[in-house]
């Protein structure tokens, strides 16, 4: 890049109202770069984050899904100083699943419920 990419997040963040952090559960921890932004763009604007777990239908059980939204929650309470983390909000595309004629031991009806 020909441009600081942590003073751009920061510069773009601050003027934000909303921060939308979405995290795919392959890879529910944290890369070297999300840790150098959460830590250096982001510090002190955690009240406007909104931390997503997308692709959960992509889990093949409820364990799977627990260890990825455990490991998100591990890794963000290391970057994020606070007191609680923030609420960390699930979602998936049920019209992909539907289309791929796939069956999921994860109950996703639980999660079109709570929609």
């Amino acid at each position: 890049r020909g441009y600081n990419f942590v003073d751009v997040v920061r510069w773009w963040a601050k003027r934000a109202d909303l921060i939308l952090l979405l995290f795919d559960p392959d890879k529910p921890g944290t890369t070297g770069e999300t840790l150098e932004v959460l830590t250096k763009s982001l510090a002190g604007l955690d009240h406007k984050f909104l931390v997503v777990l997308n692709k959960v239908d992509q889990l093949d059980n409820s364990v799977d899904f627990a260890r990825a939204y455990g490991t998100l929650g591990w890794a963000l309470s290391k970057v994020i100083r606070r007191k609680d983390l923030p609420q960390i909000y699930t979602t998936y595309n049920a019209g992909f699943d539907a289309q791929a004629g796939t069956h999921h031991k994860l109950p996703l009806d639980d999660f079109a419920k709570r929609r």
